[in-house]
């Protein structure tokens, strides 16, 4: 019996990494942030925003929640962390509220601004 057991639990060891999502994208943050670090961003709705660093990188910002109106407002905030870092817990302020981003990840140019 503990024979099978030690089978059954190699197994399932072997078949855990195979079942892990593939290519999923990774977390990264954006430095200087709140020193000019944001260039440019352009709103994918009210669930995320698309942001260009001061090197032409492009990253998607998701939101906790949905950010009512985030597109049609003339000014941001982007706050940020104390280092100026703007991450998955910092937020984006405009004139319609408080956003707070829930993932960051690196993403194309979108087509109004050169993309694919």
């Amino acid at each position: 019996m503990t024979k099978h057991l030690v089978l059954a639990l190699t197994g399932l060891a072997v078949s855990l990494p195979a079942m892990a999502q593939p290519d999923a994208p990774r977390e990264v943050s954006i430095p200087f942030a709140a020193n000019g670090g944001i260039r440019d961003w352009e709103a994918e709705g009210d669930k995320s925003i698309l942001l260009r660093d001061r090197t032409n990188r492009w990253y998607r910002a998701t939101f906790v929640g949905r950010c009512p109106r985030v597109g049609y407002s003339n000014t941001l905030v982007f706050e940020t962390d104390p280092s100026g870092t703007f991450d998955r817990f910092s937020s984006i302020k405009s004139e319609y509220g408080n956003c707070q981003v829930g993932s960051i990840v690196r993403a194309e140019a979108p087509k109004s601004k050169g993309g694919k």
